[in-house]
């Protein structure tokens, strides 16, 4: 279900067990990684046992807030990790989580804070605080914003205040880089989504926290593609939107239509498994960060419905949300 003018509001809903199973893998492997994500050019980490530890921080941050039981935290932005711990959070108090597109402009947000009516929200980045701020302007709600991009201050009704505001002796650890070598762990599960994804939040979480991998995020949509090449993940979890801009990414790098390049593309797919053909689709692979790639959980539409990904696919990878 995309989100649009209309339709810019998804109940959140998280499965009661799974908050349990961060416990559980921290117990059982403590310092594999559990986050990876590319913060300024640079890729940064957090184990399980870290995990478990920011929650409860971020816990500690949002009641220090006036967090509790009651309360509803809407988030918007890309699905990276400070987002999806600080919603572990709020789901750890007991409250409710709503995820608001990051592309809604400020009276399409008002029409769905109206609706949702939160008592606090967390937006990522200074374009999405932007946003987020003209918004406050005409705000009829009162209303808590955090970011780590917001300075404190009132606007209307709304209070901005810096993710970690009033708690210096609770900072959420630095988390700590990662070597090349430890990017490509033997499970690691890629996202490219973001809060107006149909993939909604819980079913990401859900999915993560069974499977007790490596959660992994690019820096940027515009740096993805790069981005999964260095992590060359064994899943993709995309929504359909995103499914059909890797088509578009694979039909952009490879050469045009007529061309013998292209031509000898064809080739190779006709029949992938042996030979020079079956090194050219390789090769074709890890142009794009797929080498690694075991499983494929997509949203409505068939990955096999779209040749230019078919084709990269092989056998026994689609899952199908």
């Amino acid at each position: 279900m995309n989100q649009n003018a209309s339709n810019l509001k998804v109940d959140d809903t998280l499965n009661p067990t799974t908050l349990g199973r961060i416990r559980h893998w921290t117990s059982v492997r403590p310092q594999q990684l559990a986050l990876l994500h590319k913060r300024r050019g640079r890729w940064v980490a957090w184990s399980w046992a870290e995990v478990e530890i920011d929650v409860a921080r971020l816990a500690s941050v949002l009641r220090h807030q006036g967090f509790d039981s009651r309360s509803t935290l809407a988030v918007s932005g890309p699905f990276e990790p400070t987002l999806i711990m600080l919603a572990l959070a709020a789901y750890q108090l007991g409250g409710e989580v709503v995820t608001i597109s990051r592309l809604a402009n400020a009276e399409q947000l008002n029409q769905v804070i109206d609706q949702a009516q939160p008592t606090h929200a967390y937006v990522h980045g200074r374009d999405g605080m932007a946003r987020w701020i003209k918004a406050a302007a005409s705000g009829r709600h009162e209303l808590l914003l955090i970011s780590n991009q917001a300075a404190a201050r009132q606007v209307n009704h709304w209070h901005l205040v810096p993710l970690e505001s009033g708690f210096p002796a609770q900072q959420v650890a630095a988390p700590r880089r990662v070597a090349a070598t430890a990017r490509r762990s033997a499970g690691t599960l890629w996202s490219e989504e973001g809060t107006e994804s149909s993939l909604t939040l819980p079913h990401l979480l859900n999915y993560w926290l069974e499977k007790g991998e490596t959660f992994a995020f690019p820096e940027t949509i515009g740096s993805a593609a790069r981005d999964r090449r260095d992590v060359a993940p064994s899943s993709l979890l995309l929504s359909e939107d995103r499914l059909r801009a890797l088509a578009d990414e694979i039909e952009n790098r490879l050469a045009a239509p007529g061309s013998l390049p292209h031509r000898i593309w064809e080739w190779t797919l006709a029949d992938h498994s042996r030979g020079i053909r079956r090194h050219i689709r390789a090769k074709v692979r890890r142009l794009f960060g797929l080498q690694r790639l075991q499983n494929l959980m997509a949203g409505a539409e068939s990955p096999r419905s779209i040749p230019a990904v078919a084709a990269l696919l092989g056998t026994g990878l689609e899952k199908t949300a």
